[in-house]
C-alpha cells in the first residue's frame, strides 16, 4: 500500500509545506507503507533540494486506487483526484478562489481561515501523523545550503564583493495577477535606499522574458549600482545568495518565502492579490515581516523604506524583542 502526495503548484507554497511533507513520508515509513509524490519536475526537484530527500515520483494516470491507502492533496489549484472511491481523501479545507473582486481582494486571490500551515498541520491531526498537541515546525532552508564555499561562488558569480552588504529585491510574480505587483520604479527607489543604507541591491526574479525586461526597467531606471540576477541563478544558488545577504523586500512571490526560510530579515508585500493571513513567509529566527495595505498601487517606495527601517530601529534598540508589521 502506498499514501500518495499530491505536491503543490507553486514554489511560495513548496516551501511553506515542507514540514509536512518531511512528516508524511516519515509517518509512512514507520506505517511499511510507500509514499509516492505527484506533481512536477520542478516541484519534485525543489523538494529534494530542500529536505535532501528524493521522492518516489508518479503520474496520476499511472496510479490504482486499490493500492492506496489515503490521498493527501496540497494542490490547492488543480481540481481533486480519487474523489469517491474507497480511499480516505484529506486536504485543505475552506480554501477560497475568489472569482469576482471584493472589498478586500482582487479576483484570483486565493485566501484561507487560517495561514496554510495551520491548515497542513489540521491534516495531519485528522490522518493521526501529529496528535493533537503537536505542531508543525516552521520550514527552514537547509544549512549545508549555507556552506562557505557556496555563499563565495554565488557572490563570485554576481561579480558582489566578499565584505559587502547585500539587499534582495523580489520585484516578478505572475503575469495574470498584476494587484500582487508594485511598479517598476518603485523598485528602482528602493534600491537607491538600500545603496544609500550602505547595501548592495541584487533583483532576484527567473529567467522569463516578462521578468528578465522587468529587471532590465528596474535596473536602468535606478541610480544606484543594481545587479541584475534575472535567471542567472537556479534556486540551489538563491538559496546560498540569501544566507549571505543581509536583508529582502519582495512581493508574495517564491523567492521571498526562500529569503524567510533562511533567517535573513524579510519583508514581503501584500495588497488585494494575496493574504497575509494565508500566505505571509514564515521564519524560525521570526525575521519575516508584512507589509499589508489596499492597494500596492498607492504604496510608495518610501514608505516601505520607513517601515523597513522602523524594524530595524526597534529590533537594534530591544535584541530580545521582534517587532512584527
Amino acid at each position: 500500500m502506498a499514501i500518495l502526495l499530491r505536491l503543490p503548484k507553486d514554489l511560495g507554497e513548496g516551501v511553506l509545506c515542507t514540514s509536512a511533507i518531511q512528516k508524511l513520508k516519515l509517518y509512512a515509513e514507520n506505517k511499511g507503507e510507500n509514499f509516492l509524490a505527484e506533481g512536477s519536475k520542478m516541484m519534485h526537484a525543489w523538494v529534494q533540494t530542500f529536505t535532501d530527500e528524493k521522492l518516489d515520483r508518479i503520474e496520476l494516470s499511472d496510479i490504482q486506487p486499490e493500492d492506496l491507502s489515503a490521498v493527501v492533496d496540497f494542490n490547492i489549484h488543480d481540481e481533486r483526484q480519487f474523489e469517491g472511491l474507497d480511499v480516505p481523501y484529506y486536504d485543505l479545507q475552506n480554501i477560497e478562489h475568489v472569482k469576482q473582486p471584493t472589498a478586500a481582494f482582487e479576483d484570483g486571490a486565493i485566501v484561507a481561515p487560517d495561514h496554510i500551515v495551520h491548515m497542513m498541520e489540521d491534516v495531519l491531526k485528522e490522518m493521526g501523523v501529529l496528535s493533537n498537541e503537536d505542531t508543525l515546525e516552521v520550514s527552514a532552508l537547509p544549512q549545508r545550503l549555507a556552506r562557505p564555499e557556496l555563499k563565495q561562488t554565488v557572490r563570485e558569480k554576481l561579480g558582489i564583493s566578499d565584505d559587502a552588504k547585500i539587499g534582495l529585491l523580489m520585484p516578478a510574480c505572475a503575469a495574470n495577477r498584476p494587484k500582487k505587483r508594485i511598479e517598476a520604479n518603485k523598485f528602482s527607489e528602493l534600491s537607491e535606499r538600500m545603496e544609500e543604507a550602505g547595501y548592495t541591491p541584487v533583483l532576484v526574479a527567473g529567467p522569463s522574458d516578462e521578468e528578465k525586461g522587468l529587471c532590465e526597467s528596474i535596473k536602468y531606471g535606478s541610480k544606484a549600482n543594481v545587479i541584475d540576477a534575472s535567471g542567472q541563478t537556479s534556486i540551489d544558488e538563491i538559496c546560498s545568495l540569501t544566507f549571505t545577504s543581509d536583508l529582502a523586500i519582495g512581493v508574495d512571490i517564491g523567492p521571498t518565502h526562500l529569503c524567510a526560510a533562511s533567517g535573513l530579515e524579510t519583508f514581503a508585500l501584500f495588497g488585494k492579490g494575496s493574504d497575509p493571513n494565508t500566505w505571509k513567509p514564515l521564519s524560525q529566527t521570526e525575521a519575516s515581516h508584512s507589509i499589508w495595505v489596499e492597494n500596492l498601487a498607492e504604496l510608495t517606495a518610501e514608505e516601505i523604506w520607513q517601515s523597513v527601517q522602523a524594524v530595524q530601529k526597534f529590533n537594534n534598540r530591544n535584541p530580545e524583542m521582534s517587532l512584527d508589521l
